[in-house]
């Protein structure tokens, strides 16, 4: 798909508004979900809701690995990737056992 210059999108979406009514505590996150793991990471809006939900709701979460999205050359695309990623070791766990780590 690719997207052209020119393109709108039909309407406009406020991400937090449409994460605070789709986010819920689903029975995977504390039964099932034990390892998470994000390739690609640039640090946006959404990626940091969802991944703070699941370091907030995931009781039985044991490891969440985020890898930054890199260029050809192997180093990260987005400056502020990482900055946005070790903020998240800020946040509060639900699970003793959850090991972040970031590369």
């Amino acid at each position: 798909m690719y997207v052209l210059e020119d393109y709108e999108a039909p309407f406009e979406i406020d991400n937090m508004q449409f994460w605070a009514k789709k986010v819920g505590i689903h029975e995977c996150l504390i039964s099932s979900l034990e390892v998470v793991e994000i390739k690609g990471f640039r640090g946006t809006e959404n990626e940091i809701f969802v991944l703070k939900h699941f370091i907030n709701s995931g009781v039985v979460l044991k490891k969440i690995s985020i890898t930054m999205l890199k260029d050809g050359f192997g180093r990260t695309v987005e400056f502020h990737c990482r900055e946005k990623a070790e903020f998240l070791l800020t946040v509060p766990r639900a699970s003793r056992n959850l090991e972040i780590s970031i590369c």
